[in-house]
């Protein structure tokens, strides 16, 4: 039930965390593809993309938020992040590539996939990063004196 409740609560973080890391990475991939240089316009992009990431973006965040929740606590940190990240890809690619007529292999799912990796590999950090501090003994404050 404790896993079960783990991964749960792992699926919200990466959901709400996952989105805005891939909006972000599919931004800088974008601009760095860019032939014209960067702008004050681009931090605007960023910002009006953001919904779509989350349109987007969620359900695969989920995803690999219960799946990464499914061995927190049982590996180590670096490898839990390294599992967020393979599972960001696996399934980003997976819903990316399949459709009704079967896997679409163009340049177009790797590219998504390696933006899956990316919101993982972060949302990965964050969610470890939350585990720490819950782990952590709450320390008695600063004695009281009259």
């Amino acid at each position: 039930m404790r896993s079960l409740k783990t991964a749960l609560l792992t699926a919200v973080t990466f959901g709400l965390v996952g989105p805005l890391f891939g909006t972000i990475a599919f931004a800088v991939w974008g601009l760095a593809e860019s032939t014209e240089p960067a702008s004050g316009w681009a931090v605007l992009a960023i910002l009006w993309m953001l919904p779509f990431g989350y349109m987007f973006g969620f359900v695969p965040a989920v995803l690999t938020g219960f799946l990464a929740g499914l061995v927190r606590g049982r590996v180590s940190s670096a490898v839990y992040v390294a599992a967020s990240a393979i599972a960001g890809f696996a399934v980003t690619w997976g819903l990316a590539t399949l459709t009704a007529s079967g896997p679409d292999l163009d340049g177009g799912g790797v590219n998504l996939a390696i933006i899956g990796a990316i919101a993982g590999l972060c949302s990965g950090v964050v969610s470890s990063a939350l585990g720490r501090r819950r782990r952590q003994p709450v320390s008695a404050g600063p004695a009281e004196s009259d």
